[in-house]
């Protein structure tokens, strides 16, 4: 029996340009944890953006992973936060200093406002377009910690260079880990070296007790990756990059189908059958 559901948001559970989930996605929801199964989102979004994604409805987001998974909630209760290090996140943005169109931000998880890119340069700061997400204001230094979630926007939109930076980025900053959220917009995450999606989905299924192969993930791209080599029970929806489709053991349909809501009445309706459904079959 699968005991625990956790999937990625944008282009898995949401459709891109969608402005959270669906009615139906809810009720979907409600019906698999009417059935005993935990359900939680995994997202690089932090955890005040979950109010407005799902309809202002906390049960669908008590549990699950949030800022690239370095915030871990269980039952509505923190349980972990993985902090990305001063001295890594300095390395950062001194080196993304010398990228052309390439910017760092950190949200501050408590106080929004305090959120704003990163840079030691007078000239790049004025550079961040005003129009940028995550943070609008620009800061010379680090500021204060915690430091849960940072993120890269770029102002050149060719996903070619956005994945040459990732590459450079990654053989330059040691310390830290820079994937791609997405298979459309240009931006990328940044986690400590190590800690993947996977590794939080695995750190809320300890958290409930809840063995690896009672988990069922839903993923599209490649900060989803990890996470769908985590467990047996992993899918991968129809518009999912190649990478996630390897990755992952199962594939159901588009996420503009409601296929992510679909398979989670199928899950629960097979939760009380006490058995596994059958596309995970």
């Amino acid at each position: 029996m699968i005991k625990l559901v956790l999937t990625d948001l944008d282009d898995t559970l949401i459709p891109f340009g969608n402005p959270g989930v669906s009615d139906f996605a809810r009720a979907a929801i409600h019906e698999l944890l009417d059935a005993g199964v935990h359900f939680g989102p995994v997202s690089g979004r932090p955890p005040r953006s979950m109010s407005w994604m799902f309809g202002d409805d906390p049960a669908c987001f008590a549990t699950g992973a949030f800022a690239n998974g370095q915030v871990i909630y269980v039952d509505g209760e923190l349980r972990r936060a993985i902090e990305i290090s001063r001295e890594d996140l300095d390395r950062a943005v001194r080196t993304i200093d010398g990228l052309d169109g390439a910017f760092i931000a950190h949200l501050d998880l408590d106080e929004p406002d305090n959120s704003a890119f990163l840079t030691y340069r007078e000239d790049k700061a004025v550079q961040v377009p005003e129009d940028f997400p995550f943070a609008h204001k620009v800061r010379l230094g680090l500021g204060e910690g915690p430091y849960l979630k940072v993120a890269m926007c770029f102002s050149r939109k060719d996903q070619a260079y956005v994945t040459e930076v990732r590459d450079y980025l990654n053989e330059a900053v040691p310390g830290l880990d820079f994937y791609r959220p997405s298979n459309v917009v240009p931006a990328l995450d940044v986690s400590p070296r190590g800690w993947t999606k996977g590794s939080a989905v695995l750190a809320v299924a300890e958290e409930l007790g809840i063995s690896p192969d009672e988990v069922c993930v839903f993923g599209d791209t490649e900060n989803d990756v990890p996470m769908l080599a985590a467990v047996p029970h992993s899918v991968a929806v129809a518009n999912a990059n190649e990478d996630a489709k390897a990755a992952a053991r199962y594939s159901i349909g588009d996420c503009r189908e409601e296929s992510v809501a679909k398979a989670l009445l199928e899950i629960a309706a097979a939760s009380r059958r006490g058995e596994l459904p059958a596309f995970l079959r």
